[in-house]
């Protein structure tokens, strides 16, 4: 698109304006919903989990069957701004539920806020691709994209994975067009960061983790900490016609 027929910059500015403070409204809105219970996600009570124990002890932490399976940014974020609250109000006790619910806002609303800076981030980028006006679009996109909603009212690590995600396409697209190497460097420090705030994780061999894999008793494989020969056999005790053999099954 022509810069003669494209929306102008304060226009633009306006309408990303908007379009942030629309998203960032519905992402905020309701916040605190399901508070202390955090079973509404299937990811949500375990980061929840694995971020205190990293507070309490990294080692705690590492050792537990699966922690390398989250990115562990975002913990060390709500570690840092749980640090800040009890300096400015009062130590959080999770077995009180008020305080419970405290915790659980602060996490979220790391979420909650990651996915509206999402919005104008989305916006700079489809400008340097395709102008003004559908970065426009690409904002309202995204400010009203269902699971993005979703997802940024929960403490998971998607919101985080994507919006350093897109940071990091903004800086590549930086790259097409400045060629510059701060333009280099923020799209590999995007992309690393990406990598730290969301996703799955390989594990450490020298802990428990999900890449954990080492022989146990009688031979048995053992990964992350999971013995799944002894969980097969158990399961086959409890319901034998479940996992025993049949016509076609192994």
């Amino acid at each position: 698109m022509s810069a003669a027929t494209d929306v102008g910059r304060r226009s633009a500015l306006v309408w990303v304006l908007l379009a942030t403070a629309l998203g960032a409204a519905f992402r905020f809105y309701g916040l605190g919903w399901g508070a202390p219970y955090f079973h509404f996600h299937i990811d949500e009570h375990i980061v929840f989990t694995y971020a205190d124990a990293l507070a309490r002890d990294s080692r705690e932490a590492a050792n537990s069957a699966k922690f390398f399976m989250y990115a562990p940014f975002p913990m060390y974020v709500l570690n840092a701004i749980v640090a800040v609250y009890t300096a400015l109000s009062h130590p959080l006790d999770l077995a009180v539920p008020r305080d419970e619910v405290t915790y659980m806002l602060l996490g979220r609303a790391i979420s909650a806020s990651l996915g509206a800076a999402t919005i104008p981030l989305t916006y700079a980028t489809t400008r340097l691709a395709a102008g003004r006006r559908a970065g426009i679009f690409a904002a309202f996109l995204i400010a009203g994209a269902v699971i993005h909603l979703r997802e940024s009212h929960f403490f998971s690590l998607d919101v985080s994975m994507t919006f350093f995600t897109v940071l990091g396409f903004y800086f590549a697209m930086r790259i097409v067009t400045r060629g510059d190497a701060g333009s280099e460097t923020g799209s590999a420090v995007a992309f690393v960061a990406a990598a730290a705030g969301g996703g799955r994780q390989p594990g450490n061999g020298g802990s428990r983790g999900q890449g954990d894999v080492r022989p146990g008793p009688g031979g048995r494989m053992i990964i992350g900490g999971y013995d799944f020969d002894r969980a097969k056999q158990e399961l086959t005790e409890k319901c034998p016609e479940c996992h025993g053999s049949s016509p076609g099954r192994p």
